[in-house]
């Protein structure tokens, strides 16, 4: 146990890696995107609430790093009316000891779930800092922002202008707009490239569909998912190609059921534990019949 603390410590020092393949999760979308969305028609509403167990993997060990916690609620961004998404990180006491990391990221999107503001409150280690990214432009042909890291003391660590040649998000964001797309007409196969902003780096990505599979949780419950594989441009990984692995509940909810990451220093894992104010039934859950 201690080696593979010693291990996680070197590879969040190095940036956090560890923590952001979690949030990595969040940064998939396809070309096959829903069109006209109404706030009644999107797949969530505010006040939902989900939470995730986060494993560590390295040989045949498997331990617990940690849990995240997921929301959505409605607030202002100026005088215009948006949607705020929060996901918050913390190790578990064990990992506490080696490397404690308490982080809080918010994302503001308007109402047509495009990225105005995003905001993020790192405590690593002996770290504590903030970001923030500051949209001023998005499209498919050029998407630009504002990044900044301060001090908690207010003191500038960098100021710097992130511009992409395609639409680009910030590391939470981009979930609520993947949750719209029109998953009835994807097909296995179907890739696209696109890249998120994260600190003063583009972290470039390419998603790809592998179709519906059946995903077991526990001894008890099965799950009807969309599978995807994510390639990552990021040197946390062992591997760029299919370094993410993702499961999202076919039904109307699309909600992220397991997300695996082969990292350079072993692997990790973050699963669904436990959700609430979904707005629709959780229609992918098979029943098992006991004998």
């Amino acid at each position: 146990m201690d080696a593979i603390m010693l291990r996680i410590r070197d590879l969040s020092v190095r940036g956090c890696k560890f923590c952001i393949l979690f949030f990595v999760m969040f940064l998939m979308t396809f070309p096959v995107y829903a069109t006209g969305n109404q706030k009644e028609d999107l797949p969530f509403a505010p006040g939902e609430q989900l939470s995730f167990d986060i494993h560590y993997k390295w040989g045949i060990i498997m331990a617990k790093a940690g849990t995240a916690k997921y929301s959505i609620s409605e607030s202002k961004y100026g005088n215009n009316p948006v949607f705020r998404s929060t996901l918050s990180f913390r190790t578990s006491s064990g990992f506490d000891k080696i490397f404690k990391i308490r982080d809080t990221l918010h994302s503001y999107t308007n109402m047509n779930l495009e990225p105005v503001y995003h905001k993020k409150f790192l405590h690593e280690g002996n770290s504590n800092y903030v970001e923030e990214l500051i949209f001023q432009e998005y499209g498919s042909k050029s998407t630009k922002a504002r990044s900044l890291r301060y001090h908690m003391d207010g003191s500038v660590w960098f100021d710097k202008t992130l511009e992409s040649q395609s639409i680009a998000f910030d590391m939470v964001g981009i979930f609520m707009f993947a949750r719209t797309l029109d998953y009835e007409n994807l097909t296995p196969g179907t890739t696209i490239s696109l890249c998120s902003f994260v600190g003063r780096d583009m972290v470039k990505m390419k998603a790809r569909y592998r179709g519906q599979v059946i995903l077991e949780k526990g001894s008890d419950k099965k799950y009807k998912a969309l599978k995807f594989d994510l390639d990552v441009i990021d040197d946390a990984f062992e591997t760029n190609k299919s370094a993410i692995e993702l499961w999202i509940s076919d039904d109307p909810n699309r909600l992220p059921l397991r997300i695996k990451a082969k990292l350079k220093i072993g692997a990790a894992e973050a699963d669904l534990s436990s959700f609430s104010g979904n707005k629709y039934p959780i229609s992918s859950l098979v029943v098992i019949k006991k004998k």
